[in-house]
């Protein structure tokens, strides 16, 4: 009412409540394995504004789409607007758990990766967890291994081998491996003189041989005359129990140049023929 005129007029105004902007119930899945993209996000629920509602993921055009997945570790941005323009960002993080790592060492007798043959070399697995909350461990080859469970194990390979040994946790996988190289010198020794008089040394004539000597195959002596003065199949060396003792047919032999023939069988499947002279004194 103006107070001079005495004249009144009414208008009308319009108050609109504001209903915020949206927000929204998300699930963030993380990435099961270190490196691995199976991370994903869900939009579950939308409230405040005004539906419909559209979402923006990683700068996309909005659409109606409230899945992404094949995600990779990392933040992500996602803007939710509503129907009168309002928008809501939100950033996400998708995790990833620690990276497994495998490690397969062996215990060499020099740095280089390398054993006699005959000879046997432990490996062994390192981790970054404790060895006890590994669910699963598979080493390779099977048939040169003797613990398939174990964090070590002693291997005694034939020929240049590629050991593998493939580890899992809570899922997750990796593998590591080591190429183990064989030497192949095939120590044997044959003595070229003994002598058999009972005073304890070099009494006996028989071979001697590192580890990689299965089996004394065969081994034989002769004489001047080509006559078999001794001869003995499938024995172990390093025995004297399987050596000759100067004597054949139970008599003792005089002092004299003898021949000898052996066959040896190694532990790679070789079998290598050693012939030679030895002297027996008296």
């Amino acid at each position: 009412t103006n107070t001079v005129t005495g004249c009144t007029a009414v208008d009308q105004v319009a108050v609109t409540e504001s209903i915020g902007v949206p927000e929204a119930s998300i699930t963030v899945v993380d990435v099961s394995c270190f490196g691995d993209d199976d991370g994903f996000i869900i939009v579950d629920a939308i409230d405040g504004g005004v539906p419909p509602y559209l979402c923006s993921f990683e700068g996309s055009a909005f659409s109606s789409q409230k899945q992404f997945t094949n995600l990779a570790a990392g933040t992500y941005e996602l803007v939710i607007e509503d129907s009168k323009g309002c928008e809501t960002v939100v950033t996400l993080t998708v995790n990833q758990p620690d990276e497994l790592t495998v490690e397969l060492i062996g215990d060499f007798a020099t740095t280089e990766d390398i054993v006699e043959l005959g000879d046997s070399v432990q490996l062994s697995v390192q981790l970054n967890i404790p060895f006890g909350e590994v669910d699963s461990i598979v080493w390779s080859p099977a048939s040169l291994i003797n613990c398939d469970t174990c964090q070590s194990n002693f291997v005694t390979p034939g020929i240049t081998t590629t050991f593998s040994v493939w580890v899992e946790d809570e899922g997750c996988f990796d593998e590591a491996e080591l190429r183990v190289q064989v030497k192949k010198t095939r120590p044997v020794y044959i003595p070229n003189v003994f002598s058999p008089n009972g005073d304890g040394e070099n009494d006996v004539f028989f071979i001697q041989a590192g580890p990689s000597v299965v089996e004394i195959k065969s081994f034989l002596v002769f004489n001047r005359w080509g006559e078999s003065v001794f001869e003995i199949n499938n024995v172990p060396p390093n025995s004297e129990s399987f050596g000759w003792n100067g004597t054949f047919r139970g008599e003792i032999l005089n002092p004299g140049a003898f021949a000898y023939f052996a066959e040896i069988e190694f532990i790679d499947g070789i079998v290598e023929i050693y012939k030679g002279d030895v002297v027996l004194l008296r």
